[in-house]
């Protein structure tokens, strides 16, 4: 479990850079939204589940990464915004943009069924 989560913090700190360096400016609520479910709340969920509180980790983790996947996908797939993966200009950071918001939505979805898993089994 701790593996899969660091992958998703790895994979949002990477995006980060790649959203940074384009830049694809994140605005208005987002500023918030966007640290607390993709770093801070996996963060909280790792202690909890470090703590034996398996059950509890696995229920907070599984709704944070459920919404974490749907910004992910509504952002840069489905919502015309600077944020969609055909919107990012041709630029050396294009690909690197494209490749993590794409390994973070199926990260992210192995997270949801993992957590959820450990949630209903433990």
């Amino acid at each position: 479990m701790r593996g899969i989560i660091l992958a998703h913090l790895g994979g949002n700190i990477a995006h980060g850079v790649a959203h940074a360096e384009i830049p694809v400016v994140v605005t208005g609520p987002q500023t918030i939204f966007i640290p607390g479910v993709m770093f801070v709340a996996p963060v909280v969920e790792l202690v909890v589940i470090a703590a034996r509180y398996r059950r509890a980790g696995g229920a907070v983790l599984a709704v944070s990464m459920a919404v974490a996947l749907v910004f992910g996908i509504a952002f840069h797939y489905v919502l015309s915004t600077p944020k969609h993966v055909t919107a990012v200009p041709a630029r050396p950071w294009q690909g690197p943009f494209r490749l993590t918001a794409t390994l973070l939505v199926l990260v992210d979805a192995a997270v949801v069924a993992i957590s959820t898993w450990l949630m209903r089994t433990v």
